[in-house]
């Protein structure tokens, strides 16, 4: 850009027998990207933009002007005002942007808890059905008498208001009960995963001050003893008549907390957020970013512990829809595809990284579905264009929201003519009874264009953060906008900025948060685990993108004692004990020193990037038939890793739950025919899925010459495979449980 001030003087050159004038001519090609002339004429100044057509229109330039003159008009009425506090915008565009794309008022039960909006739907409609799993499902009666039931033992084991409940569940009909058990005793629901460390896990129960445990009877082992009270849902005595079916009556308020949500935290642990009652009633009513209602079928896919599972489950009970629970922890391709079709599910919410893989494999899978939100991560302008292609009668929507602000804080609709020469797709506009704003560092509001904090306002915030003072009142503030008494902002630390037509185009972050298959992870509590470890002095992590739409975590540490440093596989297992899955890095290098920016932090961009090997100390065992050989060639390209051996562990090399799909699909593909994910989470190595595959195989050729036996037990190979010569073997790392079993054979 070039401003150029020309105070020449204003008198007007006189020659002899010459008429002199000024004269405007139109600059055909602009010497630089954007000129800014300023002529002074008298009491005014003359202001001139010149500017590349290819990189600015019209409508840009003359609002930049309107900011110029609002600027200069300000500067002399106030001279001695800080500069951060002089305005941009002129008043037509302050109303717009304050006001007019923030009128999002609108009538909702906004004084109604969840429980109180479930027991009316089953006032209503107590013999529809209201959860699905497989062949069990619980009617709107049944699910609200159950959980009545449970609420008052609960109230018995001397939970009150806002009393903090653990919930440990795999998805089951004990699930629901139990967190609608926990709401309507008055208590604040806290999701535990089960598969999270034992470490982690026991942070979150202290944090919390969690001293009730509703889990089932299998996953008790994977918590501390020192809970006060466990039960197991599925152990839970009915008290019968004793505690009566009645709706609990326990003046719950709107304003209480319902979730404590855990979520990566910078400082190195992770931190609770406080959802209310009522942010989660203005997600689903009110709104026009969906269809809500009886005819609805949602499918329950996400983990407890990620706040999308609120928006699957309160989104269909407490409007008289049907909430389908998925069977297996883990999606597979198949499965998928059986229970979307038979479920009749018309309303799926999915990361980015799980569409992008249906898409790219078996974009026929969504067919049934009648709206499809995507959310979690930035979208794929490609693939959403062949899901436009693809699914003609699917309603996209990008959704976006931090779980401060309750699921989603912007929608977007995405229109059949949507635009995908762009570099992103929108995330829309605030949904009702949500405020939005785009802010620079002095919290001022920022011109349409330019780039600036997105913060939350509206019914949708959290409380903060469980036991984190210091932090919540660093990122929720008072609102200045905004005339209500106590309404506050959510700094969400996302770089936007506001497209013309008012939607909002998401530009990057402005820490090191990141979103990797919609989990949300900030790099310094990985950093901070990393260093932990006894032999490293200092780390850093960054995320890697060698294959597109494949985000993967990268660590580097400075071991302490240089001549003995850690190996990498002595890290991996030691962040296996402290971090989710999600959050162990797939490759962990060591370096002499981490490269630093002329302010001493750390230079990210300078790490070296290296080339990608197995972090297994397997050594290295070379396929040794067809099936094995296959087996590698398709792992050494979902991982861009070589050489991999059959010994090698499919989760050593950074393989995660959508890797898994994706590799299944794959074996499917190839072979005709699948494997259950089970098999892979038994043994994630290539012998052991040739081996199943080369059992597959037996049993197809079995089933034709040996037709199983009215009154037998066994699996009808198991004597083709005698026959044959083959052995049964234990699976590895197994019990005498029954099927615990793996064929093996050397062929």
């Amino acid at each position: 850009m070039v401003f150029n001030f020309e105070n020449l003087p204003e008198e007007r050159a006189e020659i002899p027998g010459l008429r002199v004038e000024e004269f405007e001519f139109e600059v055909p090609v602009a010497p630089y990207d954007l000129i800014l002339e300023i002529l002074p004429r008298g009491q005014e100044l003359k202001c001139l933009f010149v500017y590349n057509a290819d990189l600015f229109d019209r409508g840009t330039i003359e609002r930049m002007a309107g900011h110029y003159r609002t600027l200069l008009e300000a500067i002399a009425a106030e001279p001695d005002c800080h500069i951060a506090s002089l305005p941009l915008l002129t008043p037509a565009e302050r109303h717009q942007i304050l006001l007019e794309w923030n009128h999002t008022e609108v009538e909702y039960p906004r004084d109604a808890t969840l429980q109180e909006l479930f027991e009316a739907e089953a006032q209503r409609r107590p013999e529809a059905v209201a959860i699905t799993l497989q062949s069990q499902c619980l009617t709107y009666g049944e699910l609200n008498s159950r959980a009545n039931r449970l609420a008052h033992q609960i109230r018995g084991w001397g939970v009150g208001l806002e009393s903090r409940v653990g919930l440990s569940a795999e998805r089951s009909l004990e699930m629901m009960v139990g967190l609608l058990a926990i709401l309507k005793a008055g208590g604040t629901c806290v999701p535990l995963d089960p598969v999270y460390p034992k470490e982690r896990l026991a942070f979150m129960l202290e944090d919390a001050g969690i001293h009730l445990l509703l889990t089932q009877e299998r996953l008790r082992q994977a918590f501390p003893q020192r809970v006060l009270k466990v039960v197991s849902l599925d152990k839970v005595e009915d008290p019968g008549s004793g505690s009566g079916p009645h709706n609990p009556r326990l003046g719950v308020k709107p304003d209480q907390a319902a979730y404590v949500l855990y979520t990566s935290g910078s400082t190195g642990t992770p931190k609770g957020v406080e959802v209310l009652h009522r942010g989660i009633v203005r997600l689903l009513f009110g709104t026009d970013y969906i269809r809500f209602g009886p005819q609805e079928v949602f499918l329950q896919l996400s983990s407890m512990s990620f706040d999308a599972s609120t928006f699957e489950i309160w989104g269909a009970l407490l409007h008289g829809g049907r909430c389908v629970l998925y069977p297996d922890r883990v999606p597979h391709i198949a499965q998928l595809r059986a229970v979307l079709d038979k479920e009749n599910v018309t309303t799926l919410w999915l990361t980015p990284s799980l569409f992008n893989t249906l898409m790219d494999s078996a974009p026929d899978v969504l067919t049934p579905v009648a709206q499809l939100l995507v959310g979690g991560e930035v979208l794929s302008v490609p693939h959403i264009g062949r899901a436009l292609s693809l699914l003609p009668n699917t309603q996209l929507v990008n959704g976006y929201g931090p779980t401060e602000s309750t699921t989603f804080a912007c929608c977007y609709r995405i229109p059949r003519t949507q635009s995908l020469t762009a570099s992103s797709i929108p995330i829309g506009r605030p949904i009702a009874n949500t405020r939005v704003y785009i802010l620079d560092k002095s919290l001022q509001p920022v011109p349409i264009g330019v780039a600036g904090e997105l913060c939350l306002g509206g019914d949708g915030l959290a409380r903060g953060y469980l036991n984190r003072p210091e932090i919540t009142g660093q990122n929720f503030l008072p609102d200045p906008f905004c005339i209500q008494p106590g309404a506050r902002l959510y700094k969400t630390g996302d770089l936007c900025r506001y497209l013309p037509d008012g939607n909002i185009e998401f530009l990057g972050r402005l820490d090191h948060q990141v979103k990797i298959r919609g989990f949300r992870i900030e790099l310094g509590e990985i950093e901070s685990a990393i260093a932990a470890h006894p032999a490293v002095s200092t780390a850093a992590v960054v995320v890697r993108e060698e294959i597109p739409g494949e985000k993967r975590l990268v660590a580097y540490c400075v071991p302490r004692h240089p001549a003995n440093p850690p190996t990498s596989k002595a890290l991996y297992d030691f962040l296996k004990e402290k971090l989710p899955d999600y959050m162990v890095p797939s490759d962990i290098n060591t370096v002499e020193a981490l490269p630093l920016t002329p302010n001493g932090k750390v230079d990210r961009p300078a790490l070296p990037i290296g080339s990608r090997t197995p972090q297994a100390e397997n050594r290295y065992v070379p396929p040794r038939d067809a099936h094995e050989r296959q087996l590698v060639r398709i792992w050494e390209e979902i991982f861009n890793v070589r050489p991999i051996g059959i010994e090698h562990n499919f989760f050593d090399l950074g393989g995660h739950s959508l890797l898994a799909v994706r590799m299944m699909f794959r074996i499917e593909e190839t072979y005709g025919k699948g494997l259950p994910l089970a098999t892979l989470f038994a043994e994630a190595t290539i012998r052991h899925l040739a081996a199943c595959l080369r059992a597959e195989s037996l049993k197809e050729v079995h089933s034709a010459i040996f037709p199983v036996q009215p009154g037998d037990s066994r699996p009808p190979f198991f004597s083709a495979w005698r026959l044959l010569g083959g052995t049964l073997l234990p699976q590895a790392g197994s019990t005498s449980r029954p099927g615990a079993a793996l064929l093996c054979s050397d062929a």
